[in-house]
């Protein structure tokens, strides 16, 4: 290995190294000397590993997760890493990105991909992951054990699950990563969370809601009184909320 300058005016060093077939293999450094004959190591060790059809150990994947893009992208070109190992350096950032455009583009709806979307980049960032070396299963059923003691109800935390887990599968079925470090975690039964006992409003309840709703202010761009005729409307018709939210003109017919 050597390190030079490619010029005498040049502020930044270069690394030179050989493959197996003696090759010249040449990359680009830092300003300091140290840190590009330590890049020159590095690639001197990814020479060795792609010689002998090795993986690479956990060491050399920190270390492709740290470097700059421009330079892991160089090692991509000459073969030093292959795509997936170049992929899976990228941060989780980047691939939940990528995740929800693919999920777009089977023509799932914007509101539901940024709802599991979001769900999965929130178990990453409250476990402290940013690359996909990093994530582990048991940090990850921690963090939904504590969904569920701060209030969350059983069957949203598995929803939180459920979405990690899908990207997980997704990175994996991409050829983005070799395997699903989370496939064995199972979610909790929901049969477990206590049941609300739900009833209809007396006739003076709702009497109540309509009158204080009535005096409220705006809410989800409605006035008090707008939202006060949508729960009446609500009550005498029995439309859902969706129903009642696509409700258009060309729907109502008056009746006899």
């Amino acid at each position: 290995m050597r390190v030079y300058k490619p010029r005498p005016t040049s502020k930044t060093w270069r690394a030179e190294v050989r493959d197996e077939n003696g090759r010249p293999i040449r990359v680009g450094g830092f300003k300091d000397k140290k840190a590009t004959e330590e890049i020159g190591r590095r690639v001197e060790r990814l020479v060795t590993i792609r010689a002998a059809s090795q993986e690479l150990d956990t060491d050399m994947v920190r270390w492709l997760e740290t470097m700059p893009v421009k330079l892991r992208k160089r090692l991509g070109e000459l073969g030093l890493l292959n795509v997936r190992t170049v992929a899976a350096s990228k941060p989780l950032s980047d691939h939940i990105e990528d995740w929800r455009k693919g999920m777009l583009s089977k023509g799932n709806t914007s509101k539901h991909v940024n709802l599991v979307a979001g769900r999965a980049q929130r178990v990453l960032d409250a476990c402290g992951f940013r690359f996909w070396s990093e994530i582990q299963a048991a940090p990850v059923q921690a963090h939904i054990g504590d969904l569920h003691q701060s209030g969350k109800s059983i069957r949203t935390a598995n929803f939180h699950l459920q979405a990690v887990r899908q990207f997980c599968r997704w990175m994996v079925r991409e050829r983005r990563a070799f395997q699903n470090p989370l496939v064995h975690l199972q979610g909790d039964n929901p049969r477990k969370d206590p049941k609300r006992v739900r009833r209809a409003l007396s006739a003076d309840e709702f009497r109540q809601l309509l009158k204080t709703t009535e005096a409220g202010p705006i809410r989800y761009g409605m006035t008090g009184p707008e939202r006060a005729m949508l729960y009446w409307l609500a009550s005498e018709t029995g439309l859902r909320a969706n129903e009642l939210r696509t409700l258009t003109r060309g729907g109502v017919r008056a009746g006899r």
